[in-house]
């Protein structure tokens, strides 16, 4: 069976008769043409026969196709006499396959043509399996000589928004993102010069139609015509590049978050004792004011530490805010006096070079919540807008008590009328319609590293939907962004805090106190204070020393004031099991800081009063006095 069709042989012959031989016994079998230097330059054949003359002329552009298409064979068979063998030198053997010495038989000229032809077509196998695993394959394949590309795969071409043919000839530079070509460049100078795929990988970023793609690269070094080229294998790995980079983030995020947690802790440990300073602090400067009076230098020194003391209190309550370390507790609050009371706090968190407005609502809306948890939301949407401005803005924050829903937010909630309104608005960068609707979504952030958790905004949305409110946020990229929060309105007066109730009617006859404190400056100051006012005091340190007092002194004292925490046990136990031994014993709970809502329920629920240290004498006087009052009136 012949090959005629598929097998093209040419000949290279100085003897027309020899090459007419040739012809007429293989053409019936394969193609057979007369040998051109042009066919071979171009490989376009798959078996050469030669005799010795025309070799002579032949062997450098063999040369140079072997060099070239290295591995794929083109064998040779030189056709020569037993007289000529001699004249065959070394050169000429280096392109030479195999010899047939003439005459030879027709069987022995057709078996070394065969032999051949069958290398040739093994080649020819392997090269179109090759082809096929370069144009298959998942991963990037270029042939690089310089800058300039010799082969990229489809695999390679498409990722990149390119025609494979049409990359052949360009500069591998256009491919590369313009941060990473220095990169790139050293990585293939750099890599070892080896026939295999042994160079350590790079990561290198290309540039395709849908933005950077990571590769790692693995590079092996060829040789085209003599000269280096660099084979370069490119796997994508751009979606664990992308899952490195969102697990760094989310850490980065978790870390800042365990940060404020770690602040809201400290907060509370600094509150607490800070607290306690400022009790003493304050108690000795309102003991100069009552003993010299006001008018006197000592009542004006006195005057100046109580009022260091009341706006050290106040620095105090806004570190608890910003740890986010305050209780929830749900009262009446006024919009308008929340955010003037803040006004200046967040003055100093946007900078001399950002400017804060208020525009209040001349009607003050009043709701029912948590102040603290109120306070979080406007610190958590101002410095959002801080970050959202920068260098150079306005911040506004508008109040308003509307009679409805507007209907752009009517159907995502309903709120009865009225409806109270607190808004936060900034001149910043605005922020994309396609990312709105994630804003709200727990660790998500367009800030850079270490500019925020990514839970300030979400924590605003908890908040309002806990208060029975709605989140509305409209933005315009280029122009601002302004968040707008609906809350339910309540028409009751405003809740006044205890301690600033009620005028002085009364003054102490001698009554004796129960003063169980056991940090020693602020129960020693406290007891000054009182004993000055005119009260007997009994000062206990611990709930033992306390259940001592009170046996020994059964029946004489006429009110018990406790701190919450107690070295020994729970000042809230302490006062209730007083309690149950005299039910009509007025008790008072004071604390510089009460860490959970659940003791904080505890309290309220026992109807014990609470006072916030640094308590003043005044409300000392006050809640003292309606006790009293009506332990005498039972």
């Amino acid at each position: 069976m012949g090959y005629a069709g598929q097998d093209k042989i040419i000949l290279f012959f100085a003897g027309r008769e020899n090459e007419r031989l040739a012809k007429e016994f293989l053409s019936p079998r394969y193609q057979v043409a007369t040998g051109t230097v042009e066919a071979v330059r171009k490989g376009n054949f798959d078996l050469a026969l030669s005799d010795l003359p025309s070799l002579k002329n032949l062997r450098d552009h063999f040369l140079t196709l072997r060099e070239e298409r290295h591995p794929i064979v083109f064998p040779l068979l030189l056709v020569t006499t037993r007289e000529d063998v001699s004249l065959v030198t070394e050169e000429l053997f280096r392109v030479v396959d195999d010899l047939l010495l003439v005459p030879a038989g027709k069987l022995e000229f057709l078996a070394r043509v065969e032999v051949l032809l069958r290398m040739r077509r093994m080649s020819r196998e392997m090269e179109r399996r090759y082809f096929t695993l370069a144009e298959r394959s998942p991963v990037g394949i270029l042939l690089v000589e310089g800058e300039k590309i010799l082969y990229a795969n489809p695999t390679l071409a498409w990722k990149l928004g390119k025609v494979p043919p049409l990359l052949s000839g360009e500069r591998v530079s256009s491919l590369v993102h313009p941060e990473d070509r220095d990169a790139f460049f050293r990585y293939l100078i750099s890599s070892p010069i080896s026939g295999g795929i042994d160079s350590p990988p790079g990561e290198v970023r290309f540039v395709g139609p849908a933005g950077e793609i990571w590769m790692e690269l693995y590079c092996s070094d060829v040789s085209l015509k003599g000269r280096r080229a660099r084979l370069v294998f490119g796997v994508d790995v751009t979606r664990r590049k992308k899952a490195e980079e969102e697990k760094e983030r989310v850490l980065q995020q978790l870390i800042q978050a365990q940060k404020m947690e770690a602040l809201g802790l400290l907060a509370g440990g600094v509150a607490h004792d800070f607290n306690n300073y400022l009790t003493t602090i304050r108690s000795y400067g309102e003991i100069l004011l009552m003993k010299f009076g006001e008018d006197s230098e000592a009542g004006q020194c006195g005057k100046k530490i109580v009022d260091a003391s009341d706006r050290a209190a106040e620095l105090t309550r806004k570190l608890l805010l910003f740890g986010k370390r305050k209780p929830m507790r749900g009262r009446v609050l006024s919009l308008n006096d929340l955010v003037k009371e803040m006004e200046d706090l967040l003055a100093r968190m946007l900078g001399e070079s950002i400017s804060l407005t208020l525009s209040l609502a001349a009607e003050d809306p009043l709701i029912e919540g948590d102040e603290a948890s109120i306070e979080q939301a406007v610190m958590n949407m101002v410095l959002n807008a801080r970050d959202a401005v920068e260098n150079g803005g306005e911040v506004t924050i508008r109040t308003a008590l509307l009679s409805s829903l507007p209907p752009r937010v009517a159907s995502m909630k309903e709120i009865p009328p009225p409806v109270a309104l607190l808004s936060v608005s900034d001149t910043g960068h605005g922020i994309p319609e396609s990312l709105l609707e994630r804003i709200f979504e727990p660790f998500f952030t367009t800030k850079g590293p270490g500019r925020g958790t990514g839970l300030g905004l979400s924590v605003v949305y908890g908040i309002v939907t806990q208060h029975g409110g709605i989140v509305d946020v409209k933005s315009r990229v280029g122009k601002g962004t302004t968040f707008t929060l609906y809350f339910p309105a309540v028409s009751r007066p405003k809740e006044k805090e205890r301690q600033d109730e009620g005028e002085l009617t009364w003054s102490p006859k001698g009554e004796m106190i129960l003063l169980i404190e056991d940090e020693d400056a602020v129960r020693e100051g406290t007891a000054r204070l009182l004993e000055h006012a005119g009260f007997t005091v009994r000062e206990a340190a611990s709930a033992g020393e306390a259940r001592e007092i009170f046996s020994r002194e059964r029946g004489n004292i006429s009110l018990v004031l406790s701190d919450v925490v107690l070295p020994d046990g729970s000042g809230v136990d302490l006062v209730k099991e007083f309690k149950r031994e005299e039910p009509a014993l007025p008790v008072v709970l004071a604390s510089g800081y009460v860490d959970r809502v659940s003791r904080l329920e505890e309290i309220e629920k026992s109807g014990i009063p609470l006072l916030t240290k640094p308590y003043t004498f005044r409300s000392l006087l006050t809640i003292f006095g309606e006790l009293l009052k009506k332990g005498a009136e039972r």
